[in-house]
Formats: C-alpha cells, structure tokens, sequence
C-alpha cells in the first residue's frame, strides 16, 4: 500500500514522459496526477488527516461521503478545464516538450 502524497511523485514522471508523447504541455498532466492523488475525500482512511479527526470529531463513515463527493465531483469537473487552461497559457513559452 502506498499513500496518496508518496503515489503522486513515483506517478509524475509518467505523466510528464506522457505529455510529452502526446505534444502537449507537462503542466497539464502534472496538475491532473497532483490534483487527482489529493481527491481521496470520500473515507476516513482516505489521508492521515482524515484518519486523525474522524474519533475526536465524532465523524461516522457517512459523513465523508456526503461532504466528500459534492467536493470531489466539482474538483472532477474542474480539473479538465484547468489543465486546458494550463496547457494553452504555457504555449509557446518553451514549456511544451521536455
């Protein structure tokens, strides 16, 4: 098992090599992997944090689902868009490839 923070840099490089496959921008896929590594909001056992207030809080299982997915559903439908915008803001600025 691997938590969320260490899974994002092992993937980064993927993502990078990726982007620059396809012609696009790194920044893009670096904000999709870091963006979508940090979204684990749905569990206690998602993050430490989580993990840490769940007990003292009084938070049941139920809780993170009910706040937990209106957030991750408009981080998912705001992640697209903001890697668009990353990628056409670093065009022809020599970010574009490796």
């Amino acid at each position: 098992m691997m938590s969320n923070t260490a899974a994002a840099p092992v993937m980064l490089p993927v993502a990078v090599a990726t982007g620059v496959e396809m012609g696009i921008s790194r920044i893009a896929p670096i904000i999709a992997v870091t963006v979508g590594a940090h979204a684990a909001l749905l569990t206690p056992v998602a993050t430490p944090v989580n993990l840490m207030v769940v007990g003292p809080g009084g938070y049941k299982f139920g809780d993170y689902w009910k706040y937990g997915l209106p957030i991750g559903i408009r981080w998912r439908s705001s992640t697209p868009s903001s890697c668009r915008f990353a990628g056409a803001f670093n065009q022809g600025y020599g970010y574009e490839h490796g």
